[in-house]
């Protein structure tokens, strides 16, 4: 056998798909995903149950800067506030209210965009 037979006429990235876009949204996909295994095998105290409401919502505020089709992810940041809620020990206390967390991811999302744009 001496006939060389050709897997990919083109560049092999161009063959399967490969974008950034996709990949990214995969990427974020999978670490929402560990998130949301963490989430539910922890015993979270009330600032953890506070820190993933923040995590959460900046997540969710930074998603249309990272993908194009968001809702997927925003189910699966929904699932991770519905297993923190689950998870956390003091189910009456009470997490970040809607000013606070909207002012700490207003804050945050300026600083982050800060840092990306150089």
């Amino acid at each position: 056998f001496t006939q060389k037979v050709t897997v990919y006429e083109l560049d092999p990235a161009a063959a399967v798909g490969f974008a950034l876009g996709p990949a990214v949204s995969a990427a974020l996909r999978g670490a929402v995903k560990a998130a949301l295994e963490h989430t539910r095998l922890s015993v979270l105290g009330p600032g953890a149950f506070r820190q993933v409401q923040l995590d959460v919502s900046l997540l969710r505020q930074m998603l249309p800067f990272f993908v194009h089709d968001t809702q997927e992810h925003e189910d699966l940041l929904v699932q991770v506030l519905v297993a923190a809620a689950d998870r956390a020990v003091d189910a009456h206390s009470p997490g970040l209210d809607a000013q606070q967390l909207s002012s700490l991811v207003s804050n945050e999302q300026s600083r982050v965009l800060g840092l990306c744009r150089g």
